[in-house]
């Protein structure tokens, strides 16, 4: 009796995967002849819809070309060079870690003559006089005004 219960559970749980392998395999033929008639039904409308979107494309390219070439114009004609840079300085790092040293030492300078009180003093003449060629020096004379 025991052997009949033990075969007839066995017997079942065979049945039962045999069932769930059939059925998954269905599943799957099935979702494959989905796949392919919708792919059927879809290439006509992709078509159509992908030469509308190569047409958009194109043109945001063609729109987003021009404003870019807008901006840089507009950037090149507003933009102005306030410092005069020597010759060794080339690379835009270079550049800007002498822009830091020359606004850093124009800060100090002007310190130093805001800290003088007597305006008629030779201590605050000299103090301006040398902040002011270390700015004629440095700044371009749109930028000294």
């Amino acid at each position: 009796m025991k052997k009949n219960v033990k075969e007839e559970v066995i017997l079942k749980a065979e049945n039962k995967q045999n069932q769930v392998s059939n059925e998954v395999k269905a599943s799957k033929k099935e979702k494959k002849n989905k796949k392919v008639k919708d792919s059927k039904e879809e290439k006509p409308k992709k078509e159509k819809k992908s030469k509308e979107v190569v047409l958009k494309k194109e043109l945001t390219k063609e729109v987003a070309k021009q404003q870019k070439v807008n901006i840089m114009e507009e950037v090149i004609a507003h933009r102005q060079v306030k410092y005069k840079y020597p010759d060794d300085v080339v690379d835009t790092l270079a550049r800007k870690t002498w822009r830091q040293k020359t606004r850093n030492e124009l800060h100090r300078l002007e310190l130093a003559l805001s800290r003088i009180k007597d305006q008629n003093s030779k201590e605050w003449k000299k103090a301006n006089k040398e902040y002011e060629s270390f700015k004629d020096q440095v700044l371009k004379p749109e930028q000294i005004a």
